[in-house]
């Protein structure tokens, strides 16, 4: 039986399109990613290990994150540094050549190694460490995660797309397009959350080479939003469901993009209220 779709999907799709604007991925790739699902269902958004959280608390988030090293796949994905990739190496457009577009279904997503806990797991362990080593627990004020992707060389008629997803995450498939994930995608500037079909309206197209894309997510409230060169792009969602996510990019041909994870300061600029988790430690 066919699993149902997650509660996210139910309760955010009122104005899903059927299909997107210009590219769709074909009923294959649909197909594949549900067996790949199936097949997962038993390690998708489980919480991270002890060790993992005391790690990320002892030195932060921003001090350990990087992309997933182990996602390099020869011809369609090359990590080339912790927080550098070119997706589709092999079709950097040449000596004034015009970008050739590959046939059939090219998508290609990476994420970044370590989790974005949530402000309830930051807590527990916070608690658990206040324990054994004495001190305080943390105060908190309105806790968000935030990362910046720059497209630092793109062809033309690429589509990408930043967000959020859980782990395991079938690496063929965009943010957003499957369960436990968000999307915001760059060739009809719709959103995704769940969704295989054709997302909902969200904001103009985005993709040349310059942007600076943001995503960030109030785990307390379940609320997503996008950030373009430093603006904010509004709400994408609300009331999502607590999930383990990570940072995530996707593309389908030639491009090449540098993460922010906190290691430089970001475009966007937080608001006072604004506390963001990706530096907390508990020392």
């Amino acid at each position: 039986m066919e699993p149902p779709p997650s509660y996210d999907y139910v309760a955010q799709v009122n104005g899903s399109y059927d299909t997107g604007l210009y590219s769709d991925a074909s009923a294959d790739s649909y197909q594949r990613a549900e067996q790949f699902v199936a097949a997962n269902l038993h390690l998708i958004d489980i919480p991270p290990p002890p060790h993992i959280c005391q790690d990320i608390l002892r030195s932060s988030l921003q001090a350990m994150q990087t992309l997933d090293l182990t996602q390099s796949a020869k011809d369609v994905l090359l990590v080339e540094s912790a927080t550098s990739a070119v997706f589709h190496p092999k079709l950097r457009p040449r000596f004034g050549r015009s970008h050739h577009r590959p046939q059939g279904d090219t998508d290609v997503c990476i994420q970044g190694l370590y989790p974005m806990l949530g402000t309830p797991q930051l807590k527990s362990y916070a608690q658990i460490k206040v324990k054994y080593d004495g001190g305080a627990p943390p105060e908190y004020g309105e806790e968000l995660h935030y990362f910046e992707v720059t497209i630092s060389q793109v062809a033309s008629d690429v589509v990408m797309a930043i967000g959020l997803c859980t782990r395991p995450y079938p690496s063929f498939r965009m943010p957003g397009w499957n369960r436990h994930s968000i999307g915001w995608h760059s060739d009809d500037g719709r959103k995704f959350c769940d969704d295989p079909d054709g997302g909902e309206d969200y904001s103009a197209p985005w993709g040349n080479q310059g942007d600076v894309l943001g995503c960030g997510w109030q785990s307390d409230n379940g609320t997503v939003w996008f950030t373009r060169n430093g603006v904010l792009m509004g709400q994408a969602y609300t009331n999502l469901s607590p999930h383990v996510f990570f940072p995530a990019f996707g593309a389908d041909g030639y491009c090449k993009v540098d993460f922010n994870f906190g290691q430089s300061p970001f475009r966007y600029q937080f608001l006072p209220f604004q506390r963001w988790l990706g530096s907390y430690t508990m020392q």
